[in-house]
């Protein structure tokens, strides 16, 4: 499979601006090359050839209106990830302002941003009241380009082992890579089954990549551990994949929010020196729902507002475990918890 990424790429802070605007004679050349250059490469590669010349021809439209004279680089990127949108309405289009340090390097770059996640994309794990296990992740991490992201996903799945249920928190998570999705799913299900994830358009060579869980991983599987994934408006892109296939292959219980509608991979491009944009090069095409999230994102099971998400969700899971035990002793531990959960959610 192609080496694309699937993110909410956002724009960092960085210690040194980007270039300020030339004369209008320079600033024109300039800005008509950088035009030319994005709408070639969107035309050869973007999801959908139609859109792509339809938002290439409203750039050259824009420059000519002179939209984007007196603008500074930073002003420049954010109106034509604007003019862009609004033609494409992809959420991954995005024209990047690079900014550097004292050193000229780069601090902002769409290439590494996966580096500038802590701990591979796991925020925080931890054990909440009544054995529930938490985990917490900013990002699907494309763990074939760094080996250790197994090791940790490995030393977290064997901590929540011990868990009686599993509450994964996506509220904030930008999304990722499809190589991830496809290792935690994997651990969701038995050593001698392999599921059907997903599929994956690929415009620059017409082709079709299918995803499936992994033979083999490191560690225990947890295939009957009931799964809650916390969702909200922010939760994006391959966040969105790992919530849309467990939903549709019936392996986990959505609490939250309906999530942010972005179900292109994308692969980030150089344009020059001082610009780079995202390019969604692929759609996903799910295999039960042929279909995908693009534009209307995923909708939970239980609706409730992102702050109250992880309570309700801790609730469920308490409620669930309570149904199947026999100890008396148990049930009021789970029902004391549950009780005091309660008075938080309205």
């Amino acid at each position: 499979m192609p080496k694309i990424y699937v993110f909410n790429l956002l724009l960092m802070m960085a210690t040194v601006s980007c270039s300020q605007p030339q004369s209008n004679d320079q600033e024109s050349k300039k800005q008509k090359a950088l035009i030319e250059n994005i709408v070639e490469q969107f035309n050869n590669n973007y999801v959908f050839p139609e859109v792509a010349k339809e938002m290439g021809e409203h750039l050259y439209d824009q420059l000519e209106k002179e939209a984007y004279t007196g603008l500074d680089s930073k002003e420049l990127a954010a109106q034509l990830t604007q003019d862009m949108r609004s033609i494409t309405h992809d959420k991954h289009v995005r024209i990047n302002c690079i900014e550097r340090d004292a050193n000229n390097k780069p601090t902002n770059s769409l290439v590494d941003i996966h580096k500038r996640f802590k701990n591979y994309g796991f925020e925080e794990t931890k054990i909440l009241e009544g054995n529930i296990g938490y985990i917490d992740m900013r990002l699907f991490f494309p763990i074939n380009t760094d080996h250790n992201a197994k090791k940790v996903v490995h030393k977290i799945m064997n901590q929540m082992a011990s868990t009686d249920a599993l509450i994964i928190d996506l509220r904030k998570c930008v999304g990722g890579s499809p190589e991830m999705i496809s290792l935690l799913v994997s651990y969701l299900y038995p050593e001698d089954t392999i599921i059907h994830l997903n599929n994956f358009f690929y415009r620059p060579t017409n082709s079709t990549f299918k995803s499936y869980t992994l033979k083999e991983i490191d560690g225990d599987r947890l295939p009957d551990m009931p799964v809650y994934i916390l969702t909200g408006a922010k939760t994006f892109s391959a966040a969105e994949e790992f919530c849309y296939d467990l939903k549709n292959l019936k392996r986990a219980t959505l609490v939250g929010a309906t999530t942010g509608g972005g179900a292109h991979t994308v692969e980030p491009r150089k344009i020059n020196n001082d610009f780079e944009m995202s390019l969604p090069t692929g759609r996903a095409i799910n295999p039960i729902t042929k279909t995908n999230w693009e534009g209307v994102g995923v909708s939970p099971h239980r609706a409730v507002s992102e702050e109250q998400a992880l309570t309700k969700a801790h609730i469920l899971a308490l409620q669930s475990l309570a149904e199947t035990i026999t100890s008396n002793e148990q049930k009021a531990r789970y029902d004391e918890v549950i009780q005091k959960l309660s008075t938080e959610v309205n």
